[in-house]
Order: C-alpha cells, then sequence, then structure tokens
C-alpha cells in the first residue's frame, strides 16, 4: 500500500501503517511505535486522528505482510481511528476540530479520569487572539512538556485538574468566569462622523460601534426597497421598528435601477431617496449595500444584462479592478450619490455605512470601488465588505469594515435529493462551536465582529425545498451571543416580492430574480417573483412567530446591548461531547467576570433535544482584585430556596442577566440574579415629580420565576414573598406572573422608585415598545403587529377585537401597571373565494438536471403543461380595513398566479401547506400597482404543477416528513384549500 505520512518532524518510517480518508481525499499512515499496537488499543487513550498540524508529508512503502498488524484501532473516542504518535519518544495525541473546540472539552473526551494532561491550542496569529475559553482549530494533547506540536502558533495550556464531569443529577451545571477588561484599539482608517451641529457622532473601534459617545448594539434587518411596492415603504419599516430594530440594510440593485445603459430609473419601487428619506423620518439608521455586484438571488447578482455582453465583447473581467470595468460602474455610483446626496449621517440623516461590493476575497478590487464611491461623492461614515472570504492578501490597515453572518440552513448546498440532508448547521445550536458556515467566524483584529447576515430564515431553491421552524432562527441569534458579535444584522427580515422587468416579460427567462435561464449562467433556482424567505416579516410584511420571539431579544439589547459589546465568553466546565449530545445541558456566560448573562439553549434544528429536568446553575464570578475567603457564587435557582431546578422544555432558549444596573439614572439598582428573562424598561413622572420606572420581565416556561436584588435596598412585597439575604441583598419570590407589580424598590435617593413586574410565559412574545408623543413606552398586547408611530398605536390583529395594555397608560381602564384600550371591527366582512379548474395538468415533465444533478425549475413552455384555474375573489373593498391575504394551501410542486395578465408572486411548495411560509398573495399589498385588484369581484388566474415521487427521490429535495400523501399515486395536483385570511386594522390615538 501506499500512504502520506503525517508526523511532527521527518523521522525514519519504522511504523505499522493503514490508509485513513481526510478531508481532501488524502491519506495519512496510523503512526503507531513497534510493539506498541495491540497494548495502546487497550488503553483509554484511544484518540482521533486530527490533522492538528502537517509540517511533514512523505511516500512509504508498506509491505502487504504486515497487514495484520496494520489494521486500524477500534472503539475510538474521538473519531474513527486512534493517532497516538511518538515525538522524541513520547507519546503525543492530536484532536481534530471538528470534534472538540475547546481545551476543557477535548480533554474531557480524550484525557484518562483524574490524570493530568499536557494541551496545546491553536492561535491564527498569536498567543493574544487565543481564546482561553474557545479555539476553532483544537487541541494537542500530550503527557509531558516535550510533547508540543509545531510551529509557534500552538500555544501551550496547561492542566492540572481532573476532568470535568457532567453533574449527578440535581446538582449544578458549573461555570467559572474570568475577568475582562475591555481593550479597545482604534480601527484604522474607518472614518468617524459628526453631525455639523456636534450634537451626534458615531465612532468605531474593536470592540463595538459608538454612538453619541455611549456603546450601541445596533439591531439591523435586511429589506430590499425594490422588491417592496413604495406605498408599502413606511408601513413595513414601521413594522420592522416594531419588532425591535434601529438600522436597515438595503441593497441596491444596479439592475433595478439600469436595465437599459443610460437609463436610469428612481420612480416607484426604485425611488432611493425617498426610501432613505422615510428611514430618517422613523429614526432608522441605514447599512447601504450599493453593488455593483450584490447577490441577493438577484438577476446576474445585480449586474444589467448589458455589462455582461459589454464584458464578453470587451474581453474585460468583471469585478476587477480593470478600467473597463469601472468605467461601467462610475456612472451607476454617480446616480446613487445624488440619491444619497444630503442623506449621510453627518448631514443628519440615516445612512452611517456602504458596503461595495460582495463576498469577494479581491481587496486592490474593493479598495478600488471605495476610491470610486469617495470620488463621485458617497461619503458615509465608513465603507464595508463582507467578511468572508478570507482575502487572499489584506492589508494591515483596509479602511473596509468586515461583516460577517450565519444561516439555520444553507439552500445551495448539495446537488439532488440524495446528496442533502435536513439541517446543515448542527454547530450553530452547540455553544464552543462557530458552526458549519464560512461566514461564522469572528472579525480580525482590531475590528469588531458585526453581521450583516445572520440568517432572520432561508429561502427555497426548486431544487432544495427548505423548511425552517420558527424556533430554528432566534436560537441560532442566540449562539451567535456567545461568539462575541457586537450587532445584528438579519438577511432578510422582510421577505420580498421582486419588481418586473421594465423591458421584458414575466416568464422565467425574463426574471430579474436568479434563475438557471440568467445571462450570468445557471445558478440558484429562485420563483421568479417571490422572495418570501421564510422571513420573520413575510413577502407581503406578515408577521411570523419568530418577528415575535426574536423581539424579546432585541427589547434587551436595545437599553442593554451597549453593555454587553465589552463582555467576553466562558464556557461551561463540562461541555456537549458534540453536536449529537442530546443530554448535556448547553449553555454559556458573556460577561466581564462580573456581571453579565446566563445563555441557555435547548433548541437544535430538525432534530429536538429532549428535556431537561431539575436543572441548576452555579456561576462563580471573576475575582475582582478584594482579599475575599471565598469566590462569590451565583446559584440559579437560589441555593436552599426550597424550589425545584430548571425544568427546560424542548425547543426552549432564554437570557437570564446578572449584576446588571436597572431603573434611572443608570445603575441605580442592581439585578443581582434572575430565573426570568428581561424585557425592558419604561419611565413616568408622577403627579409628586417622583420618577417612577417599571423594569418588565417574563417568566419563562418551566422555571419558578425569582428574582434578587442587590442591598442596600427597601423592598415592598406585592402579592411576592420577600426574604432578607445576609449578605444584604433582597429574595423576591413565591409570586405569580401577571401585569401586577410583584416588588417595588426605592433607595431613598432622588432616583425615585422601581416597580417589577414578571409577565406570564403565554405574554413572553407579545410585549413591544416605541415612543407615543415623544414617551418611550411599553404595550402589552396578543395582536400580530403593535405599532408606535408619532400620536397613534397601529394594531394589525387577526381577531376582530383587540386589546392593548400601555404603560404609561393614563385614562385608562387599569390592567396592573398598564391602562388597557380595547378596539373593535365595526362590521368585519371577509371576502369570499371559489376556485374552477379550466384545464387539467398535462403528464408531468421530465425535470432536466443542470450543474451536477440539480433540478431545473419550469421554463415559459413547461408552464404550458400546468392546471389552470379561476380564482373568483368576491365581496372585496377598495378601502378594506384590514390586510387581505389570499392562502392556496396545494399538494403540487409549484404555483403561479396572475391578475390581468401580470404575475403576481409564484411558489415552490416547501411543505408549509396554509401555514406561514406556505403560497399566499398579498392582495391589499399589491392593489396599489394592480388597478381594479380589490373592486368588488376579481378573477384571478392560478397555475399549479403537479408533484411527482420520483422527483423527490431523485433530484427535489424535501424533508420526507413534509411529502404529501402519495397512496397508490405516481404523482399528485390537489387544492386542499383556498381562503383569504384578514388582519384586521386598528387605530388608538392619543
Amino acid at each position: 500500500c501506499v500512504c502520506v505520512f503525517v508526523c511532527a518532524r521527518a523521522r525514519p518510517c519504522r511504523r505499522h501503517c493503514s490508509p485513513l480518508s481526510l478531508e481532501g481525499d488524502a491519506h495519512a499512515c496510523l503512526l503507531v511505535p513497534p510493539g506498541q499496537h495491540q497494548s495502546n488499543q487497550s488503553t483509554n487513550m484511544q484518540l482521533a486522528v486530527g490533522v492538528v498540524v502537517v509540517l511533514v508529508t512523505m511516500t512509504i512503502a508498506c509491505s502487504a505482510k504486515s497487514s495484520s498488524s496494520a489494521a486500524a484501532p477500534t472503539t475510538a473516542v474521538c473519531d474513527n481511528s486512534t493517532f497516538p504518535a511518538e515525538v522524541h519518544g513520547v507519546m503525543c495525541y492530536g484532536l481534530k476540530a471538528s470534534k472538540a473546540t475547546t481545551w476543557s472539552a477535548c480533554e474531557a473526551a480524550c484525557c484518562a479520569q483524574g490524570q493530568d494532561c499536557n494541551i496545546w491550542q491553536f492561535c491564527a496569529a498569536n498567543d493574544a487572539s487565543c481564546n482561553v475559553g474557545v479555539s476553532a482549530r483544537g487541541c494537542w494533547l500530550g503527557q509531558s512538556s516535550d510533547c508540543r506540536p509545531f510551529p509557534s502558533s500552538w500555544v501551550f495550556r496547561a492542566r492540572k485538574s481532573p476532568i470535568p464531569v457532567p453533574p449527578a443529577p440535581g446538582q449544578p451545571w458549573t461555570i467559572t468566569l474570568h475577568q475582562h477588561v475591555p481593550n479597545p484599539t482604534p480601527v484604522p482608517s474607518i472614518g468617524d462622523d459628526t453631525t455639523a451641529d456636534r450634537k451626534h457622532s458615531i465612532k468605531l473601534d474593536s470592540i463595538s460601534v459608538k454612538l453619541d459617545g455611549r456603546r450601541w448594539f445596533p439591531v439591523a434587518g435586511e429589506i430590499h426597497l425594490g422588491r417592496v411596492p413604495a406605498a408599502q415603504w413606511r408601513e413595513e419599516l414601521l413594522r420592522m421598528r416594531a419588532g425591535g430594530l434601529d438600522m436597515v440594510d438595503v441593497y441596491v440593485f444596479w439592475n433595478h435601477h439600469e436595465e437599459v445603459q443610460g437609463n436610469f430609473v428612481f420612480t416607484g419601487r426604485r425611488d432611493v431617496r425617498q426610501f432613505m428619506l422615510l428611514a430618517k423620518e422613523l429614526n432608522l439608521k441605514v447599512f447601504a449595500r450599493i453593488g455593483p455586484w450584490d447577490h441577493g438571488e438577484c438577476r446576474n447578482g445585480g449586474h444589467p444584462d448589458w455589462v455582461l455582453q459589454a464584458a464578453k465583447d470587451g474581453h474585460f473581467a468583471l469585478r476587477n479592478n480593470n478600467t473597463e470595468y469601472l468605467a461601467l460602474v462610475r456612472p451607476f455610483y454617480e446616480q446613487l450619490a445624488k440619491q444619497f446626496d444630503g442623506l449621510y449621517f453627518k448631514d443628519g440623516g440615516p445612512i452611517v455605512y456602504a458596503q461595495v461590493d460582495n463576498e469577494t476575497p479581491d481587496c486592490d478590487y474593493l479598495m478600488a470601488l471605495r476610491a470610486l464611491a469617495l470620488s463621485v461623492g458617497i461619503k458615509p461614515a465608513g465603507f464595508a465588505k463582507t467578511g468572508w472570504p478570507t482575502p487572499s492578501h489584506r492589508p494591515a490597515d483596509l479602511p473596509l469594515l468586515p461583516a460577517f453572518g450565519q444561516y439555520p440552513d444553507q439552500f445551495w448546498f448539495g446537488n439532488n435529493a440524495s446528496s442533502m440532508h435536513p439541517s446543515h448547521c448542527f454547530g450553530c445550536y452547540l455553544f464552543g462551536t462557530t458552526g458549519s458556515k464560512p461566514t461564522s467566524g469572528v472579525a480580525p483584529f482590531p475590528y469588531p465582529t458585526l453581521l450583516v447576515e445572520l440568517g432572520g430564515g432561508m429561502a427555497a431553491d426548486y431544487y432544495h425545498r427548505t423548511h425552517l421552524s420558527p424556533p430554528d432562527m432566534p436560537a441560532l441569534h442566540l449562539m451567535k451571543l456567545a461568539q462575541g458579535v457586537s450587532s445584528y444584522g438579519f438577511y432578510v427580515y422582510h421577505g420580498g416580492n421582486n419588481p418586473h422587468s421594465l423591458t421584458g416579460s414575466d416568464a422565467p427567462e425574463d426574471t430579474l430574480q436568479e434563475s438557471s435561464f440568467e445571462p450570468a449562467g445557471v445558478h440558484n433556482s429562485m420563483p421568479s417573483i417571490s422572495y418570501d424567505f421564510f422571513a420573520p416579516l413575510g413577502e407581503f410584511g406578515q408577521p411570523r412567530p419568530h418577528f415575535h420571539s426574536m423581539r424579546r431579544m432585541h427589547l434587551l439589547l436595545n437599553l442593554w446591548g451597549g453593555l454587553l459589546t465589552e463582555w467576553e465568553t466562558d464556557f461551561p466546565d463540562f461541555l456537549p461531547t458534540g453536536t449529537d449530545d442530546n443530554t448535556t445541558v448547553r449553555f454559556a456566560v458573556r460577561s466581564n467576570g462580573t456581571t453579565g448573562v446566563l445563555l441557555v439553549n435547548n433548541h437544535r434544528r430538525v432534530y429536538p433535544l429532549p428535556p431537561k429536568q431539575n436543572v441548576r446553575f452555579s456561576l462563580t464570578l471573576a475575582d475582582s482584585g478584594q482579599q475575599a475567603a471565598d469566590p462569590v457564587v451565583l446559584n440559579l435557582p437560589l441555593k436552599n430556596a426550597g424550589t425545584d431546578g430548571f425544568n427546560i422544555a424542548t425547543g426552549m432558549f432564554f437570557v437570564l442577566a446578572f449584576n446588571l444596573p436597572i431603573g434611572p439614572p443608570a445603575g441605580s439598582f442592581v439585578l443581582r440574579q434572575a430565573t426570568c428573562q428581561l424585557l425592558t424598561q419604561a419611565t413616568q413622572t408622577s403627579q409628586t415629580s417622583q420618577l417612577r420606572t417599571v423594569v418588565f420581565f417574563h417568566a419563562v416556561e418551566g422555571v419558578a420565576p425569582e428574582l434578587v436584588f442587590a442591598g442596600p435596598v427597601t423592598a415592598t412585597a406585592h402579592g411576592s414573598k420577600i426574604d432578607d439575604l445576609p449578605n444584604g441583598d433582597v429574595h423576591v419570590h413565591g409570586f405569580e406572573p401577571s401585569h401586577a407589580s410583584v416588588v417595588t424598590l426605592s433607595n431613598g435617593g432622588q432616583q425615585g422608585v422601581v416597580d417589577v413586574v414578571v409577565v406570564p410565559w403565554g405574554e413572553a412574545d407579545t410585549v413591544w415598545t416605541g415612543h407615543i408623543n415623544g414617551q418611550f413606552t411599553v404595550m402589552q398586547s396578543d395582536a400580530n403587529m403593535v405599532i408606535a408611530d408619532n400620536d397613534t398605536i397601529r394594531i394589525r390583529s387577526e381577531n376582530t377585537t383587540a386589546q392593548v395594555s400601555v404603560f404609561p397608560g393614563n385614562n385608562a381602564t387599569g390592567d396592573g401597571v398598564f391602562g388597557r384600550w380595547t378596539a373593535k371591527v365595526a362590521s368585519p366582512s371577509v371576502p369570499a373565494v371559489h376556485a374552477t379548474l379550466v384545464k387539467e395538468a398535462a403528464p408531468p415533465r421530465v425535470i432536466p438536471t443542470v450543474r451536477g444533478g440539480q433540478a431545473r425549475e419550469p421554463n415559459s413552455t413547461d408552464w404550458l403543461l400546468a392546471a389552470r384555474y379561476n380564482v373568483t375573489v368576491t365581496g372585496l373593498d377598495s378601502t378594506p380595513p384590514a390586510d387581505l391575504v389570499l392562502v392556496i394551501d396545494y399538494d403540487g410542486d409549484s404555483g403561479r398566479i396572475f391578475y390581468n395578465n401580470r404575475l403576481l408572486t409564484d411558489n415552490w411548495n416547501s411543505g408549509y401547506g396554509a401555514g406561514d411560509g406556505g403560497f399566499q398573495v398579498g392582495l391589499s399589498y399589491l392593489a396599489g400597482e394592480n388597478p381594479g385588484l380589490l373592486s368588488g369581484t376579481t378573477e384571478l388566474e392560478l397555475l399549479l404543477m403537479p408533484v411527482c415521487k420520483r422527483d423527490l427521490e431523485t433530484s427535489i429535495f424535501l424533508q420526507p416528513r413534509l411529502w404529501p400523501d402519495f397512496g397508490d399515486k405516481d404523482c399528485l395536483l390537489n387544492i386542499k384549500s383556498i381562503e383569504i385570511k384578514p388582519l384586521w386594522h386598528f387605530n388608538i390615538t392619543f
């Protein structure tokens, strides 16, 4: 046999070997000293081969007669083979990074129980870049100090304590915190900006963005102005703001504005300036992504067709700093400069940063785009780039802020049904890992780790029908906090309805969306119009369940996120052994060592984690430098409180704050610890001019709520029990969550009083915030949407009666600390829908494949084979008091729906049925662009394609649990239901 010898240094090959498959189809020798092969198998040091470091490779010949002793060892602990390698006469052990990425996990998995191990940790640059708590590159274990890997980028981490073991039932899961002192470093060449009146400033350092001198954790979400009707922009931006966002990310697609060379269009959906003005009005910052190539599942990635033809005719490269390409980009950038003029942060406008191009490692090209943008007058506070792929060379002072991302699934993964898997991001839900996507890394020093593409959902490709559940997103977002991010940027937060080409038809070949038919070649096969993305706000602004569950975290970050940016992450003393470990509790802490948040996750996409019963946590705080006999330990729930531990249900994720300042002014009171999640707080001035602040929490399912506040403090109970603790703190417990205060805190100063409200778990996703007449206001309502808009609360609800409770809420019906208002629809009437089959579907097509086995979406000829229905909607009102959404639940492959021969939207059936993510049409949403759509009776044309079992088995991936019931049929097409679902509108003016 022929093997590749992998060793720490060149030595004669005196070892038996056997082939082992490695990444890149390489092979390696199993290194076992003669005479030790059998004994090593019997030890508990049976470790995995991991290509930890490869310094010398040499080809060696292995005698066939040694095959009996060359068999690979079995019963491996960390992988599928054993790698005891002799270095300087000492046996050393390598561990693959994907199996254990922290030194504590490495030790727990592979060191003998109770035995000391020497551990080295891989650091990409130097010791300073090597986080003690986590490494993305794995560990190297040795039994003596002589055993160390090479080169010097491996840093020694001595471990002289027993190996951590999981706690016994009822005992706490432990974590030791380290002191983290912020050490901000200026970011080179990223511009800072100050408004002309000097009242507002924005700056950047290695920790975070600073807004008006305070650390800021931006909560941003992507919306594409060209994929939303202009008449809807204000409503949709208000909905995004209601979700807790304070910034929007916006692609500006070149081919939406210059389909024909020299003919620029900035009207209607394409009116960039008007969109920016609305963002300014609503106090939303803007991260503009200006191309010239964006991707975003847009035709040619945003390049107009004529640009590709010019490159072909002129024999020059696209996305390159050659003069021919940049000469084509210049007029587009000049037009954008006119649209942006006077709207930058320094002007009091919303535009903070501008990203050039997307997903390219070519720094020379990016710098040329930056220079071009500056030369034509595009002057944001700073320019940015995507943090992936890693540049081939990056100047130390590159004036481009890298922004990163990660998704819960990847529609572009795999080639056909047989090569796919329901999820490609198991590590995303495991603390201590960075997940499977290359974009999930952290920023290189000295840039802060900011996000621009953290999955708000995921699109469905024709050949890969991704299907997500609402918890997939917010659970992933919680995991990213443990990775040290200093912002959220969701892609996408608002789904899209693609604009129609101004020069082509509605045929799949002409769509401005990415497809298999575009001039750039076969690419992702998107629907022609729909870009729903299973986003928090759907294609037509429909609020989804994860819009609400994500908002929980956003509300906390809006007020306390600036503190969080200075904190770092510590991981527990016992970590899960891998992604398939279902029993270990998954948690981490992000803190400065004494103040922080406990992050707990019991959700994993597709493969549910079982409930965890009677869980307790013990946090040992960092040494503050003071002399103390014992370290400070926080026990959750409070030790000896007589309460059960946490019963963490399947799918649960939550955040618990400790030692956090609450109440005005900042830090008046301190939340020592809590078993309920902090949401927000608001302050009002009472008639006696004493400030009253109400701090809102929500209970966590399966957890008895309790709070501890730092003393000295005077606590007055309201239906709760209060215990004075030996250290002067007060323990509040024994209460039922409600809208009423459970305790009033005062300290005799001028800071006023603090009331504490803990809403029930069932209302965790029903708390909203906003400004009403300039007053920061907290609202509670189970409506689908609650929007604070100047002097009005705008409610959108699927029910004909809506209630909203408001704090401060003077002159309203009492509801605990809230005032409650009720509104009703006077005469609700839901339009009727009827579908009539006009033409049966022809025999199903034989689906062609492209790009190595991917199913190709239907072209215009294929759609002639579809079943054709007339859909009649009666009882429509041109100004309905509701959002009217047509919902089509069908067994089939795909669908398209037209009004007056104009394509309204389309759908790849991804198993969502009549629920969120299914085939829906926003009639009132699209009415402004389609005159007559809501007039009395409307006729629509519906095309549906059948689905065949053979295609799901070979070329189209859909999770089998989502397949329709074929019975004895090979193919299936059936409308299961079709109806109008209204979202009623209510306005309450103050």
